[in-house]
C-alpha cells in the first residue's frame, strides 16, 4: 500500500462519481478534505487515522456514511452531514470526538 503521509489538504472539483476503500488512509498530515459535488459512492474506511484533519466538505449527493469512513478521526471537531444521508453504518465514527 503507498502512503501519501505529506498530503496536507484535498480540494477536488472535478467529475468524480465513486472512490474506493482507504483511499487516504493514514495520511496523518491530512487537516482540510473537500469531496466534489457529483461523488456518489464512497468506500470504506476513506479518513481511518487522518489523527490531524479538522475539517470536510462531503457532497450532497452520498445517501451513506460508510463503514470506519471517519476512524480514529480524533482531532474532528463536526461533521454536517448533507440532507441526502440515510444512513451511517457501523463504526462510521469511531474515536471521533465530535
Amino acid at each position: 500500500m503507498y502512503l501519501v503521509n505529506d498530503l496536507n489538504l484535498i480540494s477536488c472539483q472535478f467529475l468524480l462519481f465513486s472512490v474506493g476503500s482507504s483511499i487516504f488512509y493514514l495520511c496523518t498530515n491530512l487537516t482540510s478534505a473537500t469531496l466534489p459535488n457529483s461523488l456518489t459512492s464512497i468506500g470504506t474506511l476513506m479518513f481511518v487515522g487522518c489523527t490531524n484533519l479538522t475539517e470536510v466538505t462531503l457532497p450532497n449527493a452520498i445517501t451513506t456514511i460508510p463503514y470506519g469512513m471517519f476512524g480514529n478521526c480524533t482531532y474532528l471537531p463536526a461533521i454536517t452531514l448533507p440532507d441526502s444521508v440515510t444512513s451511517i453504518e457501523d463504526d462510521a465514527l469511531t474515536l471521533v470526538l465530535v
